[in-house]
């Protein structure tokens, strides 16, 4: 064991290293000064120096550098210490006068253990103050809502990021049930999951979803078991609200349909394009033909009304393909005036054609013109949905 001792009186000084004799190896130093040279260039096991040492207004700074070795100070006979920086270091107190070699041996080796014990104790609180600032901080980064459970499922602790501390900002919620912060459905699955993961003590992830005064909402859990000594004593949960990423997910598929009927109908126009011109083709000589026939007929056959009633179904046939060429073109319909009860009565007289003769179709319309500014075709088109 080496010892320095801080002694000014060279008696005093030579009485301790005599009763230290053969336990110790002792220095003497006469001066606070010289023990931190001497520090520098040796180690000490202890540091026995004289309590008066330290009651000058330096008192503060000498406690601090001989913190570094485990401190006694030694008192004279009556002397009472003031309650100085160096006083609540010292790890022990001993008087000036000799009391025996295995006395003062033993003080000081008990006085080291004691010190390595307490900054042992020091350095492991450090610690975990330092552990406990990292986990404060890791919470904080956190935008997860995390709930410590018990294996009861109730609330032992709860930390909210700062954008959910206005919802789960109380301190009150110790001993309560999920239910206590979480919608009754929410809170009914998630206690589920819980106990599952606290039975296999396995972690667990799962999404959620519940109906709230603000529409449907989703979440994400992931549940941790909670072990002390190897034993499942509860559970974590980190709850992630995601609802804003599931809507953006849903958005994202719509617009991935609306973009798929886009090509379909894209592949449609151009088979339709081809298909219109072929029917066009079919049509024209029936339109010929057609004219042909009225003109060899005399002005009063009968044949003349159904043959007016061919013309117009070629002339809508006509205009249909003229349709389907501007939808496989994607132009934009004509649009001029045009009798809206004249388009009822021509697209009724198909209408009936396509009835069974039980059924009677009873139209009333204005007298007078209703003009209106629309393509004839397609209001044609129109009334014939309707009806059909």
């Amino acid at each position: 064991m080496n010892v320095l001792i801080v002694e000014p009186d060279p008696d005093v000084a030579a009485a301790l290293v005599r009763e230290l004799g053969g336990e110790a190896h002792a220095e003497v130093t006469a001066s606070l000064a010289e023990a931190r040279k001497h520090q520098g260039d040796s180690a000490p096991d202890v540091v026995l120096a004289a309590a008066e040492l330290f009651e000058g207004p330096d008192a503060e700074q000498l406690a601090g550098e001989a913190a570094a070795r485990p401190l006694v100070l030694m008192l004279d006979e009556g002397q009472r210490p003031n309650e100085t920086a160096a006083i609540r270091r010292a790890v022990g107190l001993i008087l000036k006068r000799p009391g025996g070699r295995d006395r003062l041996a033993h003080s000081l080796r008990q006085a080291i253990l004691t010190w390595r014990e307490r900054e042992g104790r020091e350095r492991a609180e450090a610690a975990l103050r330092a552990s406990e600032e990292r986990l404060r901080a890791t919470l904080e980064s956190l935008s997860d809502l995390v709930i410590v459970l018990d294996l009861d499922t109730r609330i032992i602790d709860l930390h909210a990021p700062l954008e959910l501390r206005d919802q789960y900002g109380r301190t009150d919620y110790e001993g309560s049930g999920l239910d206590a912060i979480l919608p009754e459905q929410l809170a009914s699955s998630l206690e589920s999951a819980v106990t599952q993961v606290i039975v296999a003590g396995v972690r667990h992830e799962v999404s959620l979803s519940a109906l709230t005064d603000d529409g449907e909402q989703h979440f994400e859990a992931r549940v941790s078991p909670l072990r002390a000594d190897r034993d499942v004593v509860g559970a974590t949960v980190l709850l992630r609200d995601v609802t804003a990423q599931h809507e953006a997910a849903g958005a994202r598929s719509r617009l991935e349909a609306r973009l798929s009927r886009a090509q379909r109908l894209d592949t449609v126009g151009t088979l339709v394009s081809g298909i219109a011109h072929d029917f066009n083709n079919i049509l024209m000589p029936i339109m010929i033909g057609v004219e042909i026939v009225r003109d060899a007929l005399l002005a009063d056959s009968p044949a003349l009304d159904e043959l007016e009633s061919i013309r117009a179904a070629g002339v809508r046939a006509r205009d249909l393909i003229a349709r389907l060429l501007a939808f496989s073109r994607d132009s934009v319909p004509a649009r001029r005036a045009v009798d809206l009860g004249e388009v009822i009565r021509e697209a009724l007289q198909f209408v009936r054609a396509t009835l069974p003769t039980t059924t009677t179709l009873v139209a009333r319309l204005p007298a007078d013109a209703v003009m209106v500014r629309a393509d004839s075709t397609q209001m044609h088109q129109v009334v014939m949905n309707l009806c059909v």
